[in-house]
């Protein structure tokens, strides 16, 4: 019986190593030349998609040298900088260029300061206040990130020349058009090139690995040289995608050739192992042991696997016991999770949301609201005297008017919405897909329930509120800040109202 057993073994290894060297041999020879091709092909394929991205943006930043190099020459601009004329008539120039233009603002200098600014973002007001061009008779082209501002910014500076005589021409300023390289010409950008493009400071954190997609980082310098971030493109290669398509060709054709080698060897595992097998299951799957004694006792592989079921058979009854108890702990440790998640979520005083909601939920809703264009508002809110209810009346009673104030919001608000707890009687909602005039109306609601809910108390509960809606020019924090400030209003005003900023 020994022998056979070696002889079965020997007979098995001899098939299945003759095709696995047969299949591996070919499989790696065709993958050598497979991705020796494909590597050329991405590398073409790279190159030429660099090139493009490039020209694209090149061509998107000459627009700006175009329109500065026209305005440089304009009559007005070069009266208004040698005769400081009324800066009305600059603001009618640049306001029709801003609107139609890819332009978002605009800076006029002397040779001594700056003397027109046409900008709405008080940070990068303060940046171009900042700029001088005296000494430069050349035009600048250069890209800038402040550490306040969530995108780079590009501007192209150029000189304003007025014509002493007809062969002589002198400096007289600069004029400085510049432009946002935010989400949404990104996103044209992305409907230009058929790509994702996205703006890193660090492009390995995002590059997928060489070859999978076409890559391309185009490196943005402010005036001093120094790199601030990258525009990074990035694109399935075709390349690889159709050699993917060749090797799963190349896959379906050797699994034929191996399903045949392995038919070749199927009546021989059948006969000594298949058959065999079958009765063992018989007798195990009909309980009767006496089968299994039959190939207990061979010293072959059924006997190895006769004497492996038996031990299994008397192990059985033991590992079912101990899957139920495992069975048991583990829900109870899915009941405990759920428990601290809603601990997490749930301020349970008042029944809104907690910090931790807002923390996971802000940006996302942020995000959202400026890549689709729907609207986004919030609504600040803050018991009016609350301090003095605690120290007159006790905390307990401070804590039934704050669970009461929770109960009207939730009472009063969407299922979309997301009324949370920011500490003590501060409250915040935000209010997705809801412009500010629905905001407001929440609000009101809100507050006229709260007012009226306490009449029959010996002490007035009331609340003040601030609304606003997300602007296209917002960061998450400029949001919540003019929220908290549109509170501060009412607060000042004589509290118990809502203000809309």
């Amino acid at each position: 019986m020994k022998e056979e057993r070696i002889l079965i073994n020997q007979r098995i290894k001899r098939i299945f190593t003759s095709s696995l060297i047969i299949f591996f041999f070919v499989l790696i020879l065709f993958s050598f030349i497979t991705l020796r091709n494909l590597k050329r092909s991405v590398e073409i394929d790279n190159h030429f998609y660099s090139s493009t991205i490039d020209s694209i943006i090149q061509l998107n930043s000459e627009k700006l040298e175009i329109l500065a190099e026209e305005y440089s020459k304009n009559e007005k601009i070069i009266s208004f900088i040698t005769m400081e004329n009324d800066q009305k008539q600059l603001d009618n120039i640049f306001k029709s260029l801003i609107l139609s233009q890819d332009v978002d603002f605009v800076a006029i200098y002397s040779n001594e300061k700056s003397v027109y600014i046409n900008c709405e973002n008080k940070i990068l007001h303060s940046f171009l206040l900042t700029l001088n061009f005296q000494k430069n008779n050349d035009f600048v082209h250069s890209y800038e990130l402040s550490e306040s501002l969530l995108f780079p910014f590009e501007y192209y500076a150029y000189p304003i020349l007025k014509k002493d005589s007809e062969t002589q021409k002198r400096r007289i300023g600069t004029i400085l058009l510049g432009r946002f390289i935010n989400i949404e010409r990104l996103l044209e950008l992305e409907r230009l090139t058929a790509s994702k493009i996205t703006f890193e400071t660090d492009p390995k954190k995002t590059l997928k690995p060489f070859g999978i997609t076409l890559t391309y980082s185009k490196p943005l310098k402010n005036s001093q040289n120094k790199i601030i971030g990258y525009i990074v493109a990035q694109k399935p290669s075709e390349a690889f995608k159709v050699t993917f398509i060749n090797l799963s060709i190349f896959t379906i054709m050797f699994i034929l050739l191996f399903i045949f080698l392995l038919y070749m060897s199927a009546y021989f595992v059948t006969d000594t192992v298949v058959t065999p097998l079958q009765k063992i299951e018989y007798a195990i799957q009909n309980n009767t042991p006496d089968v299994i004694e039959r190939y207990v006792y061979q010293k072959d592989e059924i006997g190895e696997l006769s004497r492996a079921i038996k031990h299994y058979l008397e192990q059985k009854e033991q590992i079912n016991i101990y899957l139920k108890e495992l069975e048991s702990k583990n829900a109870s440790l899915r009941m405990l999770n759920e428990e601290v998640r809603k601990l997490l979520e749930k301020d349970t005083l008042t029944g809104l949301l907690t910090r931790y909601v807002f923390n996971s939920q802000i940006e996302r809703l942020y995000v959202s609201s400026k890549a689709d264009k729907i609207p986004l508002s919030a609504i600040s809110i803050d018991a009016d005297n609350f301090k003095k209810i605690n120290d007159t009346y006790g905390h307990a009673e401070g804590d039934e008017v704050l669970k009461k104030i929770g109960e009207i919001i939730l009472k009063n608000i969407r299922l979309s919405d997301f009324p949370i707890r920011m500490g003590g009687e501060e409250i915040l909602i935000l209010l997705p897909e809801a412009d500010i005039n629905a905001a407001y109306s929440i609000a009101e609601r809100i507050r006229n329930k709260v007012q009226e809910e306490f009449k029959s108390k010996p002490y007035t509960v009331t609340i003040s509120l601030g609304v606003t809606q997300l602007k296209p020019e917002d960061t998450i924090e400029t949001f919540l800040k003019r929220a908290d400030d549109a509170l501060y209003v009412s607060k000042t005003n004589g509290k118990n109202q809502t203000t809309i900023f």
